[in-house]
């Protein structure tokens, strides 16, 4: 426990998630804080093990009631589920995905409906008759999943859309053993969909602004220059090793990916993200060491790492802000702080942290298979591989 401090807390986090997961019901609110003066009463207690009981069941019940927003949310979009297409209007909040069939996936933030009279809504938000003889609901109606048949969106974060589909309900296929969609889509803050034949059918209102929507419109246009000087397949394995776009590599080449087992080469995570800091790192050094007065008087080692994250960063946004992505840069970004600080990093302690740290932020992350990959191949290469390394050299 002493050289592991982390070990009960995350363990019991992990199985309060897998747990509200499995029962599909959370804790309730006063459990937490009841627990919670439980366990600070147990601090004055003389024994460890009533703190350690206390710590352990905190945590689990803290596991579970965080998953409340994704698995007992409040009334959204769901409750505008009809057979009736709706006139809808929201703003992107993500970048649109390109898909291998041709279409695509947008995600949009509800801010305004039209629905007609005999459409069953909430009254919950501000609502208007129109001159038609319809109703308007707006204000934050909740997340929303556009699937597109035909096109790609040309779209990017922040702008405002306009379009009519059905809203409905996700619903799995009923096959035996399928994973849960509505339960996975719910873990991205969706609880409704919509489907448009083709992408001409989403209007854009008004465009967006900010970070955000700069640095897609910047990828937007690289790859488009990219699919002018390669066009085809290569262009398209370009597109999805450089801007993690995709949606234009052939449905037969990406199946070739994944029976091969490669398939994760194709989208931007930590092999990446390390390639390009490691290069950037080794062609500044190759540059500044040649400078008498920087060798003098700077290290240039710690330097020039500080130097090369802002550069990952930006590519960060560059490349769609995937998770994985996040993660790679949120690491090397330790690395860098604890060079900096001259402090020697303890790897279990280090893994553990990063896993505390994570599933605290956004504890739906750990029902996601890049996450569990991710941890579970730290974990063996840090515990497992020095344990095989003696008896390998036999």
């Amino acid at each position: 426990m002493q050289e592991r401090p982390l070990l009960i807390p995350l363990s019991s986090l992990i199985a309060g998630l897998c747990a509200a997961d499995a029962w599909g019901s959370t804790p309730p609110d006063w459990s937490v804080a009841a627990l919670l003066v439980t366990t600070l009463a147990a601090c004055f207690v003389t024994h460890r093990l009533p703190f350690l009981l206390s710590l352990t069941m905190l945590f689990f019940v803290l596991g579970g009631a965080s998953l409340k927003p994704f698995l007992d949310p409040e009334a959204g979009m769901a409750v505008y589920a009809t057979e009736q297409p709706v006139k809808i209007q929201g703003v992107i909040d993500q970048r649109p995905e390109g898909l291998s069939t041709g279409g695509g996936r947008v995600y949009v933030q509800v801010e305004r409906l039209w629905l007609d009279g005999d459409v069953h809504d909430n009254d919950e938000g501000p609502s208007a008759p129109t001159a038609n003889g319809t109703r308007t609901r707006q204000g934050h109606l909740g997340r929303l999943l556009v699937q597109i048949d035909q096109g790609r969106a040309p779209f990017s974060t922040g702008d405002r859309v306009l379009f009519a589909s059905k809203i409905r309900k996700p619903r799995g296929l009923g096959i035996p053993g399928e994973s849960d969609y509505p339960r996975r889509l719910a873990y991205q803050g969706v609880f409704a969909t919509a489907f448009l034949k083709s992408a001409d059918e989403m209007v854009l209102l008004t465009s967006g602004d900010g970070c955000r929507h700069a640095m897609d419109r910047l990828a937007l246009s690289l790859g488009r220059f990219v699919s002018l000087q390669a066009p085809g397949e290569e262009g398209a394995v370009l597109k999805a090793l450089l801007l993690g776009d995709a949606g234009d590599i052939p449905k037969e080449l990406s199946d070739a990916y994944a029976r091969s087992g490669v398939n994760h080469i194709l989208s931007i995570s930590g092999f990446h993200v390390s390639i390009i800091f490691l290069c950037l790192f080794q062609l500044l050094f190759l540059l500044a060491r040649g400078s008498e007065f920087l060798t003098l008087h700077l290290n240039l080692r710690r330097s020039l790492l500080a130097l090369a994250l802002p550069v990952v960063v930006f590519y960060l946004f560059l490349s769609g802000a995937a998770p994985a992505t996040q993660r790679s840069v949120l690491m090397i970004a330790a690395l860098v702080a604890a060079i900096h600080v001259k402090r020697e990093l303890e790897p279990v302690n280090s893994l553990l942290l990063a896993a505390c740290a994570i599933l605290c932020w956004a504890p739906e992350t750990l029902f996601e298979v890049s996450f569990q990959l991710s941890f579970l191949a730290i974990w063996g290469l840090i515990v497992i591989a020095p344990l095989l390394v003696p008896s390998w050299h036999k």
